[in-house]
């Protein structure tokens, strides 16, 4: 996989990612890497956004889970990114 792939998931205002590696099963050989400033996030070569945010709010966990994106303006898939309490919005590419 390409630095490019990654380059059309995220636009390009977002921040860095990193490389990670972590399984899911259902979904061999996608590759994810986290989200550099965003905690706990992680986006798969396949367009997925992965978070193992913990659903209180507090801390991380161990487990991965898979966000569901929502539809913005124009039926553009988006994901919602929390930092520091701030959500973001990021665009997703299918």
């Amino acid at each position: 996989m390409t630095d490019e792939r990654f380059e059309e998931i995220m636009t390009a205002a977002d921040p860095v990612l990193r490389k990670v590696t972590f399984f899911v099963p259902g979904n061999p050989g996608v590759e994810f890497r986290e989200i550099i400033g965003f905690d706990g996030y992680a986006i798969g070569d396949d367009g997925s956004v992965w978070s193992r945010k913990a659903r209180n709010g507090r801390g991380l966990t161990s487990v991965w889970r898979r966000m569901k994106p929502e539809v913005a303006k124009g039926g553009y898939l988006r994901a919602s990114l929390t930092h520091h309490g701030k959500s973001h919005h990021v665009s997703v590419r299918r």
